[in-house]
């Protein structure tokens, strides 16, 4: 009976272990992701409004 505890005693130190790391790489991925996020914000601003009507002043490459 105690080898049956000591083991379940592992797998929840195991568990604990893996949620804790996985909550540490969600947080980075979202402070990530809000970076991104404000980058993309940042270059929405300085490129303007975007005009389909003036598409066609733009020459396409020859691949198109």
């Amino acid at each position: 009976m105690e080898k049956e505890i000591i083991a379940l005693e592992e797998k929840v130190a195991f568990l604990e272990d893996s949620i804790s790391r996985i909550s540490k790489a969600v947080e980075e991925m979202n402070l990530q992701l809000v970076g991104l996020m404000k980058e993309v914000r940042n270059i929405r601003r300085s490129d303007g409004p975007m005009d389909p009507a003036g598409a066609d002043d733009v020459e396409r490459p020859p691949h198109y």
